[in-house]
Parts: structure tokens; sequence; C-alpha cells
């Protein structure tokens, strides 16, 4: 009796969470701020009790649902009011200014030069000198501009015109045909299976994926995409390259390299 109380109150705390994550949103682990992280290991921390203590009974689950509570209206104060979001979750910190390292704020923050430094490694800024502007987000990353000479061209510095594509729709998913998205193009059926038949597919169960952009142009993945050449390199034996283009003189399994 004991293991069938348990499956049913985890089974019942996994629901309720399932539901309070719904509620609160969804974000990146590297966009949450250091709230959002408390809250998820209090709520999660408490579900496992709610699951696996029997000798409580309702008490955990009234937990959950005042802090889920707490964290909404939070998060709704914080939309609204924006010195109560700089309450919540604090505000950026500049720690290069103009090329100039800010000492100070480096210790605010608790950040050493090194630190900084593999901050800055990580976003291709491998030296100070390159550095314009560098902030530490409220999330815990550090962005980064750099000096204009140090920045890569863009089609614009170059004269050169893109064309528009905008976002790419699903029209196949898994074999399966979105008609909303079809109807939203202006498109049927007919139409696409002859657009199919123009790159060799002539069912839409070949189609892992096939999507559109706004300019009408097509991608389409097959479940066979007939590749050649190496796609997993541990399926090549290693005689492949050992033994490849050797002179006739040099015995096979020889080496190439003269060092060794």
């Amino acid at each position: 009796m004991t293991a069938l109380t348990v499956v049913l109150r985890t089974m019942l705390s996994f629901t309720l969470l399932f539901l309070m994550v719904r509620l609160i949103g969804k974000q990146q682990l590297s966009q949450m701020t250091f709230f959002d992280f408390i809250s998820g290991i209090t709520i999660g921390s408490l579900a496992a009790i709610a699951a696996s203590d029997l000798e409580v009974a309702w008490e955990p689950w009234l937990a959950i649902l005042t802090w889920t509570a707490l964290t909404l209206l939070a998060a709704k104060l914080a939309l609204y009011n924006r010195q109560w979001q700089k309450i919540l979750d604090g505000e950026p910190t500049i720690l290069v200014n103009k090329g100039k390292i800010l000492e100070n704020n480096l210790g605010k923050v608790g950040f050493t030069v090194d630190d900084l430094r593999a901050q800055l490694r990580g976003k291709g800024a491998f030296a100070m000198r390159d550095v314009e502007y560098a902030i530490l987000e409220t999330t815990g990353e550090v962005s980064v501009m750099k000096k204009p000479e140090q920045e890569p061209p863009v089609r614009q510095d170059l004269l050169i015109t893109g064309e528009y594509a905008g976002l790419e729709s699903e029209l196949i998913v898994d074999g399966e045909i979105i008609y909303a998205n079809l109807e939203a193009f202006q498109k049927d059926e007919k139409w696409l299976r002859e657009m199919l038949k123009a790159y060799g597919v002539e069912f839409v169960a070949e189609v892992a994926y096939c999507g559109i952009d706004e300019q009408g142009k097509l991608y389409v993945d097959r479940y066979d995409d007939k590749l050649t050449g190496a796609t997993d390199p541990s399926d090549y034996q290693v005689d492949q390259y050992v033994n490849a283009d050797l002179p006739a003189d040099i015995p096979q399994g020889a080496s190439k390299n003269p060092h060794l």
C-alpha cells in the first residue's frame, strides 16, 4: 500500500508541477535570472517532498500553489513596474566602457579581470583592445560590443542587397501535411505534390520536413537523403586511411610520416 501511495503522490506532484511550469512560462536556462532559478529549485524541492514524504498530507501541495502564486505575482508586478523589476531582477552592469575596464564595477559583481577575459573570449574577443563595451546582463551573460574596426562587414558595408525571405513555415513534418499552412500561402495539396516531384519525391510519406519561406521557396528534407561519402567516420576502417595512396615500394600498413 505504501508503494501505491508513493506512486499516486508522485503522479499528482508531477501533474501539479507541470501545470505550474506552464503557468509561470518557459525560459532557456541562459535567460533565467537568479530569482527564476531560485523559484524553480524551490518548487521542484516542494514537489519532491510532496511525492516522497508520507508523513505530511496536503501541506507541500499548498506550499507549491502558494509559491507559484507569489512567483506569478512578482512577474506581473515586474511587467508593469520598472522599479519592482529592478528590485527583482537587478540591473545590467557595465564592465568595459569605451575600451576601459571599470574595476569598481568588476568588484561589485564579484568578477576578476581573469573572469572578464574568459567571458570576452567566449564572445570571440581575445584581446582587450578589441572591446568597446562589455555589459553583464541580469541573466549572468556578458554582452560584448567590439570596436568598429574589429566588427565583420555586413551587406550594407559592401553595398550588397539581400533578398528578404521572412520566416519559414512548415508544410510537412514527419510525413504529415500541415494543411493550415498550405491554406495560409494559398496553396493546395496538388500544388505541393507537384513541387515535391521536382525534388524527386514521389510520396509525402518520404519527407521528414518541408518548409516554405515568404518568397515561396521550398526546403525539402527526405528520410532517405541518399548521401554519398562519410556520414559517420566510425563506419570506416583505419586501414582505409593508413594504406591509402601509398607508393608501391612502401609495405601496406606502413606510416607515411618519415619521422615515425
